[in-house]
This record gives C-alpha cells, sequence and structure tokens, in this order.
C-alpha cells in the first residue's frame, strides 16, 4: 500500500515545493477506499501538497484485498507524504 501511495505522489507532483501531509485512510476487505482525510493541526504544506496527496491517496485505490487469514472487516492508515526536492 505505502508503495503505491508513494507512486502515485511522485506522478502527480509537478511542481518544487515542500511540506508534510498527514492523512488517515481507511481501507476496506476487498482493497476499496472507504475514507480520506487530512490531519490539518499536524500538516506543513500549502493546499496544492495537501490537494496532491489527498489525490494520491484516491488515485492509488483501489489497494489489495486482505489476506485470507486477516478477519477485520476494514483497516486504517495513518501515513505521512513528505515532498521534499532533493539537491
Amino acid at each position: 500500500i505505502r508503495e503505491k501511495v508513494r507512486r502515485y505522489a511522485y506522478g502527480n507532483y509537478t511542481r518544487y515545493e515542500t511540506g508534510e501531509v498527514y492523512l488517515v485512510f481507511v481501507v476496506l476487505r476487498d482493497g476499496s477506499l472507504k475514507d480520506v482525510r487530512l490531519i490539518e493541526e499536524k500538516t506543513k504544506a500549502n493546499s496544492y501538497l495537501k490537494e496532491i496527496a489527498l489525490k494520491s491517496i484516491k488515485d492509488a485505490s483501489p489497494y489489495p484485498s486482505f489476506p485470507e487469514g486477516l478477519s477485520y472487516p476494514e483497516l486504517s492508515f495513518n501515513v505521512i507524504i513528505s515532498f521534499e526536492i532533493s539537491g
């Protein structure tokens, strides 16, 4: 899931701005995205980066289905998408 989100975040990022976006998202057993929300109080990013982070979580959906032995109906993920410019 992390790799899929990272791939979409890099693909959607087209500017040279930096910041960190904190998000919580919920994935259902079949891999579909149930909910995604921004944690404003922790996020240190402008509106462009917030929009890219939210879009990346949505674009990366659907996620892999849960393994057979995992009986939860849904799982919640906390992620930080960090936009940095390496020199």
